[in-house]
């Protein structure tokens, strides 16, 4: 089942570009938009990589993953000479219609306790999520605050999951209840450095 992901890579753009431009098992472009449009000689995978470090990568089946991925870890460049990070952020999977009498999908959540080591990313995650609401983009705020509800297991967070379920689940409400999740989360958040 193909499957496409968008990875954030601290993968350094011009850098990266020439060690593709050079390996003898890679064909590579770049396309009109600018991004660099590569895949391994002899498989079906298709990667693009940004200007701005985020690579697609569309998966034609589990075990060319396995292989290609480490492939590409050791050719693209990052950046500063620190060792690659390449980090998942979204994924989508194309089922064939109508699908087979026996499919079943199933959706599975990873939920993970509270601990300091993870405080400093939930403090990133909650200044993003400032910086979206401060840009007019309301619903990607609320949906960093919804994640990171999901992630912080404590009672103090899941009273405020309750006090705010219409905002954090709903399809309607204003602006100013995100504005007032925002605020409660960010005091919570305080609270527990």
């Amino acid at each position: 089942m193909p499957n496409q992901v968008v990875y954030q890579t601290n993968a350094d753009y011009e850098a990266s570009y020439e060690k593709l431009v050079s390996s003898d098992i890679m064909i590579v472009e770049k396309t009109e938009k600018g991004l660099i449009w590569f895949r391994v000689k002899g498989t079906r995978t298709i990667f693009q990589l940004s200007p701005n470090g985020k690579l697609q990568v569309k998966w034609q089946n589990p075990e060319e993953k396995k292989v290609l991925l480490n492939i590409v870890k050791n050719i693209l460049v990052s950046k500063n000479d620190q060792p690659l990070i390449i980090t998942p952020l979204k994924q989508q999977v194309w089922i064939d219609y109508p699908p087979p009498p026996n499919f079943k999908l199933y959706w599975c959540e990873n939920k993970t306790e509270y601990s300091r080591n993870d405080f400093n990313n939930y403090r990133e995650l909650f200044n993003e999520a400032i910086r979206l609401y401060a840009e007019g983009r309301w619903l990607d705020s609320r949906d960093i605050i919804r994640a990171l509800l999901e992630v912080i297991q404590t009672p103090e967070m899941e009273r405020v999951k309750q006090k705010y379920r219409g905002v954090i689940y709903g399809r309607y409400f204003h602006i100013r209840e995100i504005g007032k999740l925002i605020s409660d989360v960010g005091n919570e958040l305080n609270k527990m450095a």
